[in-house]
């Protein structure tokens, strides 16, 4: 049966039964589950603590919900809202298809995912909550009011429309009315942040930060973007300065260069680098072994045969390498002396 359910999961929801979903306005059944780390949590004691409850229904084969899953929404909601946030809501995820055992919730089977590593907040599977809802497809959410009443918020295409700001709307202004007032206002807590809202009291990601740079627009590298509080000393402004900087970079990778150490080299084809701290000639370099030397090469094609007293690579250039064919072991060889 799941096997064919699995292979129809072809359009935007996914059907669960026959039934009629609960009517919005109708009294939540009760419920207790006991989520993947050992936890027991009772509906009805969380709605008596004022709570409204998040449930979202699904099945770890059906797509749509393995898509609604992997937007993170009902995450980034808890984390303002859950036990880590201001404890005003709690949100669960439930598989409630009784014919899915409880250990493909962690991948394998018909699952489509490893759910553990996808949802962070509860999360549990019980096999008699399809039943006692109605559900009639997957995934449905409903919001369950701390006066138990349900309302249906969520199903196919409709799950689009969530994320932080709706969902807050939704929970405390549309739906449920609850015995307190609670007011909030999304936008972004840092001060250091080019868009701090001062009164915003749940940060929801939106920061942005300064950007450093040069502000002169006679400069080669001027950027508009940057503001005069965070303009730097890096600007550029003729090309004698920008080779002269780039001079003095060579210059300093020059110093940098440390001389070949003594290496040995087998018969056949070597790799060899030139580190010397100035050039010299393949012939030069190669004075000392030129008997054993078959063929050098760069890394352009260019080739030192010394048989035929052919230099075609010129200087050997520091800091580059060299393919180097011997006819013999050659021990201790500097090629810097």
């Amino acid at each position: 049966m799941k096997k064919l359910l699995f292979l129809l999961i072809l359009s935007l929801f996914t059907s669960a039964t026959t039934f009629a979903q609960l009517p919005s306005g109708s009294t939540a059944p009760d419920f207790t589950i006991t989520d993947i780390d050992g936890n027991d949590h009772n509906l009805y004691s969380i709605l008596n603590e004022g709570k409204p409850v998040l449930l979202e229904l699904f099945a770890t084969w059906c797509g749509p919900c393995l898509s609604f899953a992997e937007t993170g929404v009902f995450d980034q909601f808890n984390a303002l809202f859950g036990p880590e946030g201001d404890n005003s809501v709690f949100t669960v995820a439930v598989e409630s298809d009784p014919s899915t055992p409880a250990s493909e919730l962690y991948g394998g089977g018909y699952s489509v995912a490893d759910w553990s590593t996808l949802i962070s907040h509860s999360l549990a599977n019980d096999d008699a909550i399809a039943s006692s809802y109605a559900l009639a497809y997957y995934p449905t959410i409903y919001l369950i009011c701390p006066d138990r009443t349900v309302t249906e918020i969520g199903q196919g295409p409709g799950l689009d429309y969530w994320n932080v700001q709706t969902l807050a709307e939704e929970v405390f202004v549309n739906t449920c009315t609850l015995p307190f007032e609670f007011d909030f206002v999304l936008g972004c807590t840092d001060s250091e942040a080019n868009n701090y809202n001062s009164e915003a009291t749940a940060d929801n990601g939106s920061c942005t930060y300064p950007i450093e740079g040069c502000v002169d627009e006679s400069a080669l590298n001027y950027n508009p973007n940057i503001s005069l509080t965070n303009a730097d000393d890096s600007c550029i402004y003729d090309q004698y300065y920008t080779d002269s900087l780039s001079a003095h970079l060579f210059d300093l990778q020059q110093d940098l260069l440390v001389p070949n150490i003594d290496v040995d080299m087998a018969i056949g084809w070597n790799m060899i680098g030139f580190s010397c701290p100035e050039g010299k000639g393949a012939d030069e370099a190669l004075n000392d072994i030129v008997d054993e030397v078959l063929i050098m090469k760069d890394n352009n094609g260019a080739v030192y045969l010394p048989e035929w007293g052919f230099n075609g690579i010129g200087d050997l250039t520091p800091g580059h390498g060299y393919q180097l064919k011997i006819s013999t072991f050659i021990l201790d060889f500097n090629i810097c002396e």
